[in-house]
């Protein structure tokens, strides 16, 4: 998308699928794609409305030669009015190809890139602010339960997370580890105790491990030619206590 001189156009852009405007579901995504377009090439002002179209010039006085156009840069703040019609023409497609049903949300190719813009900001700034609060609660209000395995958890959490993140949340590994210790009863206060200062992803890798040893502890137990199994309590309370040391918990 770079140019090679001074006036080049960036290229007619579409964006890969899953970043192409489906609705407030991606808003966030098409969004950072298109900030990032204009931001490059430093044309954010077409579509934000700070470059406006120049007045057409004067008519030349009769047998007087017409002035040369004033050649400027692309990302020049006052562009002739050709050069302008010729910017904002490009980002408006850019825009417009890059959206799946611009007609449904009331974008048309007449439009400008600003009055693209403007239609797509007004539709989705509300909405977007309201998803990203109720996305917030739904992974705040979302709670380890002691019969779910940390596997089926820690997939839940991360689909709520991507989901967040789509619409523009930002929710960090330090929100994701809080909010699962947070949520821990007191029968899994070993936790805490255990693995509460690691990282989200040690932390996770961790209790893996733990389901699969109390997966493995429980094949064992039933088994009567293994005398130094584990004893393993059931599912429901997550523990393995170990024969010799007697440590509840512990990986």
């Amino acid at each position: 998308m770079t140019s090679t001189t001074a006036n080049a156009l960036p290229n007619l852009l579409v964006f890969p699928e899953d970043h192409q405007l489906v609705g407030l579901s991606n808003w966030a995504v098409f969004c950072d794609h298109m900030k990032s377009v204009t931001q490059s090439t430093r044309l954010g002002g077409y579509p934000d409305g700070s470059i406006t179209a120049p007045p057409p010039p004067n008519a030349p006085a009769l047998n007087t030669a017409p002035d040369p156009p004033v050649v400027t840069p692309i990302n020049s703040p006052t562009p002739s009015l050709e050069e302008w019609e010729l910017h904002n023409g490009q980002l408006a497609g850019i825009v417009f190809q890059n959206i799946k049903d611009p007609c449904s949300i009331g974008v048309t190719q007449d439009m400008t890139s600003n009055e693209m813009w403007t239609k797509l900001t007004s539709e989705y700034e509300i909405m977007s602010a309201a998803a990203q609060t109720l996305a917030k609660e739904c992974i705040q209000q979302f709670k380890y339960v002691s019969s779910t395995s940390f596997e089926d958890y820690f997939k839940q959490l991360e689909a709520l997370h991507k989901a967040a993140s789509d619409v523009g949340c930002t929710v960090t590994d330090n929100d994701l580890c809080s909010q699962f210790l947070t949520s821990l009863s007191t029968e899994h206060l070993w936790i805490l105790q255990s693995h509460g200062a690691r990282s989200y992803i040690d932390l996770k890798c961790a209790l893996l491990e733990y389901d699969m040893m109390v997966e493995s502890a429980s094949m064992m137990s039933s088994d009567p030619t293994a005398s130094n199994a584990p004893v393993v309590t059931s599912r429901s309370n997550s523990r393995i206590i170990c024969n010799n040391c007697k440590h509840v918990g512990h990986i």
